[in-house]
């Protein structure tokens, strides 16, 4: 699940474009899920003959009288080199001429369904082209494409580039040169396979010290949320408008980015002065039950305290079950010395019935509004 989201930004589809819906779906499944934990150059020549995507970046356009070079430029900025990969408006306008003819199945069309990839020679540009200082044969007709995915592939800007947006996903936003080049090493003598990437990323030492440097995603935070709080919540809900409602308002809703480039993946996009206001009002207001006619999060407070029936016995069972890891002192005593306050009590006070879900509730939400939840 997190590799294929992953792969769904750098290769991002906006359910709607300006001429109508992007068949966003079609793509999902047998591109991104399908090749998700599979090879690079696979996922990469699916997602070219993915009718979405044609349709998305107007490839369905390019012809060899008026070549479009929409898929061309977000080809290499996006998919594989990266925008400093080493190309230039040249390579751009070269590999549009390759990509004509990579068009869609319209209404009528015989031999396959509307909205389906299919290759039309006819509009194709089959004179020689130069890419990348790689010639490309007159006569190729669609193996002009190909060839160009599998040159990007075998790029060694494509390998730093996926080699460092994974390791910007699982380590750091700003991840070290060491990582990376681990990471670009094993894309390279594995031909693309993003397992043995994978693999490389988590046994390198950055990837073990990783804690607390990675900003949790809208996704991601919801996630954690739901699995820390209830995790017997069943998915999916009966009434999912309360998952809905929180993506809407946090601001990564699926498939609802509309630039090529995908939802950001750095603290400072996400961890914004509104985006940090809507996580805690999200939190206060789904513990208290009045977000009107959403779904809310159902907590088994009695479950999680074990018994617990003191103020510190109860802080120390909802930070061990929501935060699973200890506070700092600081930390643990403001919320400490806040709740003696606000019940007039000690911290060794046994709590009258029904307190301790009160004091519960109330820890909970300030765990999961806190730098210890949003951070992973």
């Amino acid at each position: 699940e997190i590799m294929d989201e992953y792969w769904s930004d750098p290769f991002n589809l906006h359910l709607v474009t300006g001429l109508g819906p992007t068949r966003n779906p079609f793509d999902d499944q047998p591109v991104l899920r399908n090749h998700a934990l599979r090879n690079f150059r696979d996922l990469l020549h699916a997602s070219a003959k993915s009718g979405a995507m044609v349709f998305y970046l107007d490839n369905f356009l390019n012809e060899s009288v008026a070549p479009n070079e929409n898929y061309a430029r977000e080809l290499m900025e996006l998919h594989t080199l990266g925008v400093d990969g080493g190309y230039t408006e040249t390579d751009v306008k070269e590999v549009a001429r390759c990509f004509t003819g990579w068009s869609l199945r319209f209404p009528g069309d015989p031999g396959g369904a509307y909205g389906e990839f299919v290759f039309v020679p006819g509009i194709h540009d089959d004179l020689g082209k130069l890419v990348l200082g790689n010639p490309i044969a007159p006569g190729g007709g669609q193996t002009d494409g190909e060839q160009v995915l599998d040159m990007l592939v075998a790029h060694p800007s494509t390998a730093s580039f996926i080699a460092t947006k994974l390791c910007r996903r699982f380590i750091s936003d700003s991840p070290p040169r060491s990582a990376i080049d681990a990471v670009a090493a094993a894309f390279t003598a594995s031909n693309g396979d993003i397992k043995d990437c994978l693999r490389a990323l988590f046994e390198t030492p950055e990837f073990l010290d990783h804690a607390d440097l990675k900003f949790t995603r809208p996704s991601e935070y919801l996630a954690a949320l739901v699995r820390a709080l209830a995790p017997d919540t069943p998915y999916p809900p009966a009434n999912d408008q309360f998952l809905f409602f929180a993506q809407s308002i946090l601001g990564q809703l699926p498939f609802y980015w509309a630039t090529p480039d995908g939802y950001p993946d750095v603290q400072s996009y996400w961890a914004s002065t509104g985006g940090m206001l809507n996580r805690w009002r999200l939190s206060f207001l789904s513990f208290a039950g009045i977000i009107p006619g959403v779904n809310v999060i159902q907590v088994d407070y009695t479950a999680m305290l074990n018994g617990a029936d003191t103020l510190a016995s109860v802080i120390d069972a909802i930070i061990d079950a929501v935060a699973m890891r200890p506070l700092s002192s600081v930390d643990r005593g403001i919320i400490m010395d806040w709740l003696k306050d606000e019940y007039a009590i000690t911290e060794d006070q046994v709590l009258p019935s029904g307190v301790p879900e009160q004091v519960s509730a109330l820890v909970a939400a300030v765990l999961v509004s806190s730098v210890y939840f949003h951070l992973r």
